[in-house]
Parts: structure tokens; C-alpha cells; sequence
């Protein structure tokens, strides 16, 4: 995935979320079951895409409350994670 598309994905995400909750990533993963079914092959990559990057925000966020609350120690990421 280009670094564009991982952006414009982890905005759109970022919206879902703060819009409808957590709740969004499972009701994306049904959309794109539902259009993959339906022969909307791009529109199912994109819906994935889309709750991927959704996924990696609550990881991210996750991971960065425990690190400040000091229950676990910060590692080193890979370059270009999160």
C-alpha cells in the first residue's frame, strides 16, 4: 500500500471512529463481505482497507496508554508502523 493511501485510509478511519465507535471496524468487515458477495471487488478492498487501518489506530492508541501509564516498557517499532 503507498504511504498516500495508508494516509487518506487511517483518515477516513480516524472519522469512522470517532463518529460511530469501535463498533465501526466489524460493521466495515460485514460491508465488505457483503460487497465482495455482490462481485464489488474494489469496493470490498477499499472497506477492508479502511478497517485495517482502523484497527492499527486502536492498536496504536492502546499500546501508547499502557506505554504512558507505565504497564509496559516503549520497544522499538519497525519503520513505518505505527
Amino acid at each position: 500500500m503507498r504511504k498516500l493511501d495508508r494516509a487518506y485510509y487511517e483518515k477516513v478511519a480516524l472519522d469512522l471512529l470517532a463518529r460511530d465507535g469501535i463498533g465501526v471496524i466489524w460493521k466495515l468487515h460485514l460491508d465488505a463481505a457483503n460487497a465482495y458477495r455482490g462481485g464489488f471487488l474494489n469496493g470490498a478492498k477499499i472497506l477492508l482497507a479502511t478497517a485495517d487501518a482502523a484497527e492499527r489506530l486502536i492498536r496504536h492508541t492502546a499500546t501508547s496508554e499502557l506505554v504512558r501509564e507505565g504497564q509496559i516498557e516503549r520497544r522499538d517499532r519497525e519503520p513505518g508502523r505505527l
